[in-house]
């Protein structure tokens, strides 16, 4: 995608967070880039913003603004998640859980074949598209007609019955070797923000951004590392967000 390209899709997201009264933070690559480089990350292939749990209740609502901008749009009330796909670039936006001073999201990786295969179930056990077929084709989303069919189809599942059958999938997963649990991060980076601008636009961001890098990619995080891997152990060091025990508790 290109640079111009890249800067609309943060205008987009701005605008239509701001327009819904929903506060929304940079994170991940995104926050990396911003303070390491004053830029994008130039090989990073997916955008991650952030919200807050408290605003989960117009997800579908996020989900459809950014469909009438041209954007896929799938959500989940169940694994507080926004996802997006714009050209074939990603955006992923969670709803995060802020209590007891942590915040928490479901996490989950894919170690085997039959992981891809557990991974591609959960997902489309949970997920509701906001966008039609032939949009996501448009946009380079994977499986794009049966990915959303499946969804559409899961949607008649009452959601209940889907949370308990997603929770038996993870028992499964773990049992086969593929990592289920939670990613969390203290609280505090969350609350205590401050505003920031990525090219142009204006973001909320950490107040302790750097410090918030360090615990996300640790004490290496200012030298650029292509071929980063969230999945596996650098230097002996495992990502510090990545939990893997506990179980997402469904609301």
């Amino acid at each position: 995608m290109e640079k111009s390209e890249k800067i609309k899709v943060l205008k987009d997201a701005e605008e239509i967070f701001s327009r819904h009264y929903i506060p929304l933070w940079l994170e991940s690559g995104l926050l990396l880039g911003l303070i390491r480089d004053n830029d994008f990350i130039e090989w990073d292939d997916d955008f991650d913003f952030g919200t807050s749990e408290d605003h989960l209740e117009k997800i579908s609502d996020l989900a459809r603004s950014f469909v009438e901008r041209g954007y896929s749009a799938y959500y989940s009330k169940s694994n507080n998640i926004l996802g997006l796909w714009k050209d074939g670039w990603s955006i992923d936006i969670p709803f995060w859980r802020i209590e007891s001073g942590r915040a928490t999201m479901p996490l989950r990786y894919a170690e085997n074949k039959f992981g891809q295969a557990l991974y591609y179930f959960e997902w489309v056990l949970l997920m509701t598209p906001a966008s039609t077929p032939d949009l996501d084709v448009t946009n380079k989303v994977k499986f794009a007609k049966s990915r959303n069919f499946l969804c559409r189809v899961t949607d008649f599942i009452p959601r209940r019955l889907r949370q308990l059958i997603n929770r038996i999938s993870w028992f499964v997963a773990r049992f086969t070797g593929n990592r289920r649990g939670l990613v969390t991060y203290p609280a505090k980076f969350f609350e205590d923000t401050i505003t920031a601008s990525l090219n142009g636009v204006v973001f909320l961001v950490p107040r302790e951004s750097e410090e918030y890098l360090e615990y996300v990619y640790g004490s290496t995080w200012r030298v650029p590392m292509r071929d980063f891997d969230f999945h596996e152990e650098k230097d002996g060091l495992h990502k510090q967000t990545e939990k893997y025990f506990g179980n997402w508790k469904y609301k």
